[in-house]
């Protein structure tokens, strides 16, 4: 635990973002399973005890990364749907899936920790920010129904999703084109059988999912969230040759 709240541009929020940086480093060097706090100590030039300082372990480290790489994909994901204004839910879950893949080409930290966390563990009481702030931009502006199913199916698409778009970037440096175009389709037949009636899927889309089995919402825990608007309201426009650091990560935690 943290004895103090470093602010975004103090000296402690800077050494904050090196950590980051290092782990994500120590991550693409020698994978999550061998990367030791030590090693991110070394690599960001600081002793263990700074670590330490702002995480109690490597797990915390590496969920820090997580956050900061929801944070940079929803502020993209958000700044691209105001402009673009697309007609239907799957055009704007579609466009959300090609920007994942385009940072996972461009930024060595996303490829490294993907933004459902697989790659460092499984989710605690399956909290999946990322899958909850994509499930909000459904039901506020496509008019998903509000239910654990959506929860659910929505935490099956970010998830395979990122197991299938990992396995793509391993079959291929820029990623396997077929097994993209697969993890869209999964993604869309998972969802659409939640779309409302209006909807109807194009020739591209194919025929929408048929109803599905749903399982109860956290095995009927009551996890506290993090919304859509509570990661846009934090994302903020970084130069585009960043490594897409945050400077307010620490209001993550």
């Amino acid at each position: 635990m943290r004895s103090a709240e470093p602010r975004p541009g103090t000296a402690a929020g800077r050494q904050i973002e090196r950590i980051l940086d290092a782990a994500v480093k120590v991550v693409l060097d020698k994978g999550h399973s061998a990367a030791t706090t030590a090693d991110i100590a070394r690599v960001a030039k600081v002793s263990i005890g700074s670590v330490y300082r702002y995480f109690p372990d490597k797990a915390a480290v590496m969920q820090a990364v997580v956050e900061r790489n929801i944070l940079c994909y929803l502020h993209r994901v958000h700044t691209e749907a105001d402009r673009e204004r697309f007609p239907d839910w799957w055009s704007a879950v579609a466009h959300a899936y090609d920007i994942y893949v385009d940072m996972c080409r461009a930024d060595d930290s996303f490829r490294a920790v993907g933004g459902a966390g697989l790659s460092v563990g499984d989710p605690p009481e399956l909290d999946v920010p990322l899958a909850e702030a994509l499930s909000t931009v459904l039901i506020v502006r496509y008019g998903f129904p509000l239910s654990a199913a959506l929860r659910v199916s929505m935490l099956q698409a970010v998830t395979i999703g990122e197991v299938m778009t990992r396995l793509a970037f391993r079959l291929h440096p820029d990623g396997h084109a077929g097994t993209l175009a697969q993890a869209r389709r999964v993604a869309r037949d998972i969802l659409a059988a939640h779309a409302p009636a209006t909807w109807a899927p194009g020739v591209e889309s194919g025929s929408a999912a048929s109803p599905r089995d749903r399982p109860p919402s956290n095995h009927g825990r009551s996890t506290p969230v993090k919304s859509a608007a509570w990661f846009r309201d934090r994302a903020v426009v970084r130069p585009a040759t960043s490594s897409c650091a945050h400077p307010r990560i620490e209001e993550c935690r």
